[in-house]
C-alpha cells in the first residue's frame, strides 16, 4: 500500500489533507478507571515483579529452604544429620556456612542417584507415558483456570 502511494503523488496529497480520527469520549476515563483499579489492588494480587523487594527475596527464601528441607528429609538424610549437629557446625561462623553448603551438595547429590535409579529401573516408554499424563493434566488445569478467569473477571471490549 505504501508503494502505491509514493507512486501517485495525488493521493499521497489528499490523505494527508483528512483529519486524525478522533478517539471517542468514553476511552479516557475508562483507561484512567482502570489504571487506579491497578494501582489500588493489594500487592500481593499485582505481578510478583512488582511487588516490594522484601517480599520477593522472602518469598524465594522461603521457597528455597522449602524445596531444601523436602529434599532433605525426603532422602533419607535427616537421621544421619552429620552436618548439621556436628561440632564444626555448631562453633558457628564460616563453619557452619560450610557444613550448609556441603549438606546442599549432599542432598543435590542424593537426588541425582535417586533420579538415575529410577531411570535405571523403569523402561523409557513408561516415563513417556507419565510425561504425556501430566501434560495432559497441566494442560486440563489451565484450560479450566482460563475458564473460571474469564467467567469471573469478565472483560469489556
Amino acid at each position: 500500500m505504501s508503494e502505491n502511494m509514493d507512486q501517485d503523488p495525488e493521493l499521497d496529497q489528499i490523505l494527508r489533507r483528512l483529519p486524525y480520527p478522533k478517539a471517542p469520549a468514553t476511552l479516557t476515563p475508562s483507561v484512567l478507571a482502570r489504571l487506579t483499579a491497578e494501582r489500588q489492588q493489594v500487592w500481593w494480587r499485582r505481578p510478583i515483579l512488582s511487588w516490594p523487594l522484601a517480599a520477593r527475596v522472602l518469598g524465594m527464601s522461603w521457597l528455597f529452604a522449602l524445596a531444601l528441607g523436602v529434599a532433605y528429609f525426603a532422602g533419607g538424610l535427616a537421621a544421619e544429620s552429620p552436618l548439621l549437629f556436628s561440632e564444626s557446625t555448631s562453633s558457628g561462623g564460616a563453619s557452619s556456612v560450610f557444613g550448609l553448603l556441603a549438606l546442599c551438595l549432599q542432598v543435590i547429590s542424593s537426588l541425582g542417584a535417586a533420579v538415575e535409579a529410577c531411570l535405571a529401573v523403569v523402561p523409557m516408554t513408561v516415563w513417556w507415558l507419565l510425561g504425556g499424563g501430566l501434560a495432559i493434566v497441566y494442560l486440563s488445569c489451565l484450560a479450566v483456570g482460563t475458564l473460571i478467569y474469564r467467567r469471573m473477571f469478565p472483560h469489556h471490549s
